[in-house]
């Protein structure tokens, strides 16, 4: 089953930051959503893999998480 997991940052260099890194550990461009008006990045992926994609979130400091 896939999850969703939306993360909100204070400014475009730091989404920039974190799709670097989630691409980088393989998530794919196409599961990832990233609205630029609001700086939100909104993750689809496997429920396995969502532990993961939350500290990678989570590293980079996001104003909301969920």
């Amino acid at each position: 089953m896939n999850k969703t997991v939306n993360a909100k940052y204070d400014s475009a260099r730091t989404v920039n930051s974190v799709l670097f890194d989630l691409i980088g550990t393989g998530i794919s461009h196409e599961n990832i959503d990233h609205d630029k008006a609001r700086n939100v990045l909104k993750v689809t992926i496997a429920a396995e893999a969502e532990s993961q994609v939350r500290e990678i979130l989570q590293r980079h400091h996001p104003q909301n998480l969920n």
